[in-house]
């Protein structure tokens, strides 16, 4: 399987469930089989529909690590199996802006943890990180630079703020 395929959870998780202890070079322990089973039940009754499907690792521990790219952010979810707990780390590639959220995902009748990942993840699809950042060059900047619709200035097109090639300083 190539590293960069998303696959169903489930799907993932039946791939995790096959890993014996030494699957990494002789030293990753091998995820608890009875903890993946109910992430995988977790994630199907938690998880929002309308979120983009995580990329699922093992990890040396025994424990899995979900990966997602959205909006500038990278985000790693590293869950602690079978305590089902997890730590949440987004990183905005351009600003470098880190959010984190140390998480429950133990299957609770409130399910508090799920809702409050399904919420960061969700609002990373709000306003861009480099909207929100002071530019470094605010002097030239248009305030909504880059525009909208993301495409370069055009040469020859006069920007409030831009100055042009023929102009004299």
């Amino acid at each position: 399987m190539e590293a960069t395929t998303i696959l169903t959870i489930e799907t993932r998780i039946a791939e995790l469930i096959q890993l014996q202890d030494g699957w990494l070079d002789g030293k990753g322990r091998a995820p608890d089989r009875a903890a993946l089973l109910r992430l995988a039940q977790a994630f199907a009754a938690h998880y929002s529909p309308d979120l983009p499907l995580p990329r699922l690792y093992p990890t040396a521990e025994g424990g899995v690590q979900a990966e997602w790219s959205q909006n500038g952010w990278e985000v790693s979810l590293e869950i602690t199996l079978p305590a089902m707990t997890a730590e949440y780390q987004a990183l905005h590639l351009r600003t470098g802006e880190i959010r984190e959220l140390g998480l429950s995902l133990a299957d609770d009748a409130e399910a508090a943890g799920w809702r409050a990942l399904n919420a960061a993840l969700k609002a990373l699809r709000g306003t861009p990180a480099w909207r929100k950042a002071p530019c470094c060059c605010a002097k030239v900047c248009r305030p909504s630079f880059p525009p909208d619709d993301m495409s370069p200035i055009k040469p020859g097109r006069t920007e409030p703020g831009f100055i042009k090639e023929s102009d004299p300083d």
